[in-house]
């Protein structure tokens, strides 16, 4: 399994790959891009999210979000 995840992550400054073992096969299962999927709302988050160094020109606001 960390051989998999390793592949599929490679390249990827931050991925979560959700895997699974049925039956002896393994799956890879979602992927997520940020930590927390980005749901933390506390003090700091954003000074934060500043300091990493994400392509920030594909970004879209969450529907329904004040910021």
């Amino acid at each position: 399994m960390k051989r998999i995840v390793e592949a599929v992550a490679n390249g990827f400054k931050y991925l979560r790959v959700d895997t699974y073992l049925a039956n002896g096969k393994i799956y890879v299962g979602e992927l997520t891009f940020y930590h927390r999927m980005g749901c933390v709302k506390a003090d700091g988050q954003k000074q934060l999210g500043q300091l990493l160094d994400f392509d920030r020109t594909t970004y879209k606001p969450v529907f329904g979000s004040k910021t």
